[in-house]
């Protein structure tokens, strides 16, 4: 009986075997026929977007493949841009086709942008071309499509960027700490504004801060003839700082004396006091938008509002940068 059992797993071997070695001839039979076909196709290589900053054109570079078995050309080049802030913006089209730099490499510029991450998509339709002997077939089209994402950085012209000027508050200052209950200006806690580790900051110490729950403001100098900030839409920042619970609050002023300031409000017309999330030590970047009428923006000033109920020895709050919103597709 052993000697049967064992015949049986031998043959039943031999079996696989045989049947693994048809499905590998199949294999190479299959490549063997079609070894390069994806690289006879023409296709994007690379779709690239130079570094930019707010305000700036981004130029976007697409490098394509164009076999000449493939007898096509491109006709036309287009693109289109999103904001990917939200998942579902559709996107905005860019009026300019790109042009031709030579060696099936193609340029384009979208318009300035706003600090932000986007989405490029660049569609190519492409035509088929004379056959070999120079006949002249219906023309047949073809398109083929790519994106790319990438972010609009932060600019030293229209924004106070606090990571790319060491040692320097740029003209802000220190609004004083005020106790929010009947809003009494607290004198007993002076502080200065000062630029430390790329960033512009106030320091506090638990016997400045006033009892109950306290305020304090970043505020800024005159940005009346800064650019961008003269139609802006609201504002973004980025701020940190090391005491939980704090939150942060932008105003901006249409005059130097602070008489007609603007915040956020929700759908009920309620102040909007946004939370600082994150590790503490971090910093949130936050994006307001808002209804501005009446005038241009002089000013502006963030507001960090304490939390009564905690304590610490020594804290701090930060503002890496704050840009203006200016009116731009997204």
């Amino acid at each position: 009986m052993e000697s049967i059992e064992s015949t049986k797993v031998i043959k039943g071997n031999l079996k696989s075997l045989g049947r693994s070695w048809v499905v590998f001839a199949v294999v190479l039979f299959a490549i063997a026929c079609d070894p390069i076909k994806p690289s006879l196709d023409p296709h994007i290589n690379s779709i690239e977007v130079d570094p930019v900053v707010q305000g700036d054109e981004p130029t976007v570079r697409v490098s394509m493949k164009l076999p000449s078995v493939a007898n096509k050309r491109v006709r036309r080049m287009t693109a289109e841009f999103r904001s990917t802030r939200d998942a579902n913006r559709p996107y905005v089209a860019v009026a300019e086709e790109f042009s031709n730099d030579g060696n099936n490499n193609w340029s384009g510029n979208l318009p300035a942008l706003n600090l932000g991450p986007y989405e490029v998509k660049v569609t190519i339709l492409l035509r088929t071309g004379p056959g070999p002997n120079g006949e002249i077939s219906p023309p047949i089209d073809e398109i083929i499509t790519g994106t790319q994402s990438f972010s609009v950085g932060v600019d030293t012209e229209e924004c106070f960027n606090f990571n790319a000027i060491e040692n320097d508050t740029q003209g802000w200052s220190h609004g004083g700490y005020v106790q929010v209950q009947g809003n009494t200006l607290v004198d007993a806690c002076p502080a200065n504004v000062h630029s430390f580790g790329g960033a512009l900051q106030i320091a506090l110490n638990s016997s400045c801060v006033p009892e109950g729950q306290y305020r304090f403001d970043f505020v800024s100098p005159d940005v009346a003839g800064r650019p961008g900030w003269a139609q802006t839409q609201g504002l973004a920042l980025s701020a940190g700082w090391n005491i939980p619970e704090m939150k942060v609050q932008p105003i901006l002023l249409r005059n130097a004396a602070g008489l007609n300031a603007l915040a956020p409000v929700n759908e009920d017309g309620d102040f909007i006091f946004s939370p600082m999330l994150g590790l503490s030590g971090g910093s949130t970047e936050f994006r307001f938008p808002m209804v501005v009428e009446g005038g241009p923006v002089d000013g502006i000033k963030v507001r960090f509002f304490g939390a009564p109920e905690v304590s610490f020895a020594e804290g701090f709050a930060k503002l890496n940068y704050v840009c203006p919103i200016p009116v731009r597709p997204e």
